[in-house]
């Protein structure tokens, strides 16, 4: 795996870079044809401190409203606002409609993600769709087989879940997530910090 460099980090751990260190360190990405100069690279947004972080697959500007909405009226099954958790993409630049992002524009942004999870050092990990899924639990089974179960990784819980424009798009979909998201709220009322 790709290292992100972070100036005065050579060996970070957990909790010891800030969010904005990666953000600038991550400035002017070149790793994947994706970049493009990196003119529409997006970052994470939410809970520095969160026990949840929400993985997506890929950045998309031109529906942030509606997906933000749709993750927002799921985190509320399980009792959790957007201010309590972390959201943030596998891949940081849009990739184009139609298609999955491909093997090296996954290898490219995994650093970036990589220290973004170590930053926060979130309890769990919700993992939206398949791809995120797979690239988390190093496995080629897909979300339709894994979603609604926890699977241990490491310190972190992951919960994957079906893909977020699945969900936009789908209501019986986003009705099975939101009994998923009913355990995760019952799993972080049991596991308190």
């Amino acid at each position: 795996m790709k290292m992100l460099d972070i100036p005065g980090h050579p060996n970070p751990q957990p909790k010891e870079v800030t969010l904005d260190e990666i953000y600038d360190a991550a400035q002017g990405c070149v790793r994947c044809p994706l970049s493009d100069g990196n003119r529409m690279m997006e970052m994470g947004i939410g809970n520095e401190d969160a026990r949840v972080l929400v993985l997506l697959e890929s950045s998309d500007a031109s529906c942030y409203k509606e997906r933000m909405d749709t993750i927002s009226e799921l985190l509320d099954s399980a009792g959790l606002t957007l201010d309590d958790v972390y959201v943030t993409a596998l891949i940081k630049c849009p990739v184009p409609p139609g298609r999955i992002p491909t093997q090296s524009e996954i290898d490219g942004c995994s650093a970036i993600l990589r220290e973004e999870i170590r930053s926060v050092w979130p309890e769990i990990i919700i993992t939206m769709g398949s791809i995120p899924t797979q690239f988390i639990l190093h496995s080629e089974v897909g979300v339709d087989r894994l979603e609604g179960r926890m699977y241990r990784r490491g310190h972190f819980q992951v919960l994957p879940t079906f893909h977020i424009e699945q969900l936009m798009r789908d209501s019986l979909s986003r009705d099975i997530v939101k009994k998923t998201m009913v355990k995760l709220g019952d799993w972080l009322d049991k596991n308190p910090r």
